[in-house]
């Protein structure tokens, strides 16, 4: 046990016998400041004393012992039974007055007795159900705080899968694009690699924070588009439209770069007229990014929209902004239309 966990402990103990001394010394001490008469509270003080201990010795053996020993693992019956024998040890001295040599007493004493071995047993249940009430309490805090950690760590394990496939995604896309220019144009595809290196620069380095200011993940998208344009012949029109009001607000790296991949998957034919139209706004903590691109029919495998990367965004959109996003996506004639609106103003 480590020394948290053991000052946790003694905290909690101590905690709890303070209670009970409270709980004691509460009556006593209103008795000695209303009527001032020492020897009457020191007299109260010594019945709540003798009255009350069996109460706590029963209350302490339940918490730290047959409540997480007998209780939690659903042996009841042993729990019921060992119950009864603790009761009947700690209120041995007031069972024996009560029931010995009860002919000599008279009548209201024998009457007094018995009304205090049932108020004693009626405090030793009560003693037992909060024993009982408190340590469910904290285990189920305990259970809950297991499993919101436990689910915690599922979604970082989860973001990291998901940043760990969209990487080796962005490449393979980049590098296809770019192989194409090699024996066409030497000279722009070295310029390119040069620019795939700052791309991957920020991907690799830039996607291990948290977050990152929605200006640098503005410039990472548009020299993306930049590189990604080079596999686009003159039928094909890229445009991109951006309006940004705060450049340092913070955002999830490497999220909404995936529906510019898309659109440059799906949306270009090297035959057919083709357009991609990309719109980013951001306003009052409000990030909206529209993207729309032609839509050319192609097979079932391979329509607008069911790439992995969209899938992948739309995981890390509900891991990561659960309750602040909204997702619109229609596919309208020859026009595939995506639109995605996050609520940054709360805090990752």
């Amino acid at each position: 046990m480590d020394r948290k966990k053991i000052y946790r402990a003694v905290s909690g103990f101590l905690l709890q016998l303070m209670g009970w001394g409270i709980l004691i010394c509460t009556a006593p001490l209103i008795t000695y400041l209303a009527g001032g008469n020492r020897e009457e509270s020191f007299i109260l003080l010594n019945l709540l004393f003798s009255g009350i201990i069996p109460v706590v010795v029963i209350y302490f053996v339940n918490y730290y012992l047959l409540i997480p020993l007998i209780f939690f693992r659903e042996r009841r019956i042993w729990f019921v039974l060992s119950n009864m024998a603790l009761m009947l040890v700690v209120n041995f001295p007031i069972l024996y007055v009560a029931f010995n040599n009860q002919e000599s007493l008279p009548d209201n004493y024998r009457l007094g007795i018995i009304m205090g071995v049932i108020v004693s047993f009626i405090m030793d249940l009560g003693a037992l159900g909060i024993a009982i009430a408190i340590r469910n309490y904290l285990r189920t805090l305990a259970i809950r705080q297991q499993l919101a950690e436990e689910t915690h760590r599922r979604t970082e394990a989860e973001l990291m899968w998901l940043k760990n496939q969209l990487n080796p995604h962005f490449l393979f896309n980049s590098l296809n694009n770019i192989s194409s220019l090699v024996c066409i144009d030497p000279d722009q595809a070295q310029d390119s690699i040069g620019q795939l290196s700052d791309l991957l620069r920020y991907a690799i380095y830039e996607s291990e924070k948290k977050s990152v200011e929605l200006g640098k993940e503005i410039d990472f998208m548009r020299d993306y588009v930049s590189l990604m344009s080079l596999r686009c012949n003159d039928r094909t029109e890229v445009t991109m439209q951006i309006e940004i009001a705060d450049r340092k607000i913070p955002v999830v790296p490497l999220l909404l770069v995936s529906m510019i991949e898309n659109a440059f998957k799906h949306g270009v034919s090297a035959s057919l007229p083709s357009f991609i139209n990309i719109r980013i706004m951001e306003s009052n903590g409000k990030l909206t990014l529209v993207c729309e691109n032609s839509d050319h029919h192609k097979p079932a495998n391979d329509l607008s929209g069911s790439g992995i990367g969209m899938l992948n965004m739309k995981k890390r959109l509900e891991l990561t902004y659960p309750g602040r996003y909204t997702w619109h996506q229609v596919t309208d004639g020859n026009v595939f239309h995506v639109e995605v609106t996050i609520n940054l103003n709360d805090k990752l």
